[in-house]
């Protein structure tokens, strides 16, 4: 069974050669007996945080900058592709005045 002290030297030795370091379940179970894995998930916690507090801040620093939702709501409506009726009829009443006025040369 591993030690504290043999979990030291591997990590020593392979920091000092810039190497990975594998950990078996026996080296898990000390360090995790120490609190080392509380210790990694408070500082993910405390990452995260602090990754959401950039964000925040960068998107209130940039003004008309979208953060993804509308201010006011949009009115969305639906187009069948046709013109409504009342322009219909002042596109016409327009085409037959043009047609009625003579052309100029």
């Amino acid at each position: 069974m591993a030690t504290i002290a043999d979990i030291a030297r591997k990590w020593s030795k392979k920091t000092d050669m810039g190497r990975g370091l594998v950990l078996d379940a026996d080296d898990l179970d000390i360090l995790n007996a120490m609190g080392i894995g509380k210790q990694i998930a408070e500082a993910a916690a405390e990452f995260q945080r602090d990754q959401c507090q950039k964000r925040v801040a960068r998107n209130q620093s940039i003004p008309g900058e979208s953060s993804g939702s509308s201010p006011e709501p949009v009115e969305i409506t639906k187009s069948s592709g046709t013109t409504p009726p009342e322009s219909g009829k002042e596109a016409l009443a327009r085409a037959r005045q043009s047609s009625a006025q003579p052309a100029s040369s």
